[in-house]
């Protein structure tokens, strides 16, 4: 425990907004909420994170997915605030992530809100949508709407990461494809050593490299303003471009249904 004193943690509570609480009802209830957490002192955390990813480069890891960034943004009482707060985070995490993993390997997670976005200066890649959830069918159809969404206003700044899959999923498929134009990081969730690799030859050269195209993946003009996840007609087609001319991509966002082609 002496070893943790260095970074002036302490017991903080997140304060939720009433419009939060409103779309989020099980906030009252979740642990963070009920048991607090321990926050790194904001003029310790560049400490704590070089630390960490210093550890974690030596033993030949080569980034991080940083996860719920946004809880930053509930934290500022009595730290000057949540701007405040999440721009020293931010700030050292930049400088950690430059010095430890010269590749910018540095995934940004839940960090939607307004603060996360304007203050993360470095972090290239994002999270474009809510989890695999690879237990519940209904949840599909909808991941891959989201993704396409919001990467409409995420994929002008940053570069929007569909998240990851299991290859061995009844749905890998269509996960496999919208990753495939989706412009992003290609990674899975297998277990080791259950892998189906039909599936991920697909998606990725020999040597691990991905095909990726030029840019992040979007909704077709013409599917701006419907709900093909729920409206039951309209099909979701998301574009991007390649080097190659000709290629073209159809996503049908309805997992039971049509499926989706690459031709």
């Amino acid at each position: 425990m002496e070893v943790m004193e260095q970074y002036g943690s302490r017991m903080q509570y997140p304060l939720v907004s009433p419009g939060v609480a409103g779309n989020e009802p099980g906030w009252k209830t979740d642990p963070l909420a009920v048991q607090g957490l321990g926050l790194v002192n904001p003029k310790q955390v560049y400490r704590f994170y070089n630390e960490l990813h210093g550890y974690l480069a030596a033993a030949g890891v080569d980034g991080v997915k940083v996860d719920v960034q946004c809880i930053l943004e509930t934290l500022g009482a009595g730290l000057g605030g949540r701007v405040q707060l999440t721009r020293q985070y931010h700030q050292a995490l930049d400088a950690s992530i430059a010095k430890n993993f010269p590749d910018n390997g540095c995934i940004a997670c839940m960090s939607h809100n307004t603060d996360a976005l304007y203050c993360s200066k470095q972090t290239a890649v994002v999270r474009a949508s809510d989890d695999f959830y690879p237990r519940d069918p209904v949840s599909h159809t909808i991941h891959i709407a989201a993704v396409a969404y919001n990467s409409v206003f995420l994929g002008e700044f940053m570069q929007p990461d569909w998240h990851m899959f299991e290859s061995l999923h009844p749905a890998a498929e269509y996960h496999a494809s919208a990753r495939a134009i989706s412009g992003g990081p290609i990674y899975v969730s297998d277990a080791p050593g259950k892998h189906n690799f039909e599936v991920l030859k697909k998606l990725v050269l020999p040597d691990g490299s991905v095909l990726r195209a030029r840019l992040p993946g979007r909704p077709t003009k013409d599917c701006l303003f419907t709900d093909p996840a729920r409206d039951g007609v309209s099909l979701l087609k998301i574009w991007n471009m390649t080097r190659c001319p000709g290629a073209r991509y159809l996503h049908s966002v309805a997992y039971q249904g049509i499926g989706s082609r690459i031709n």
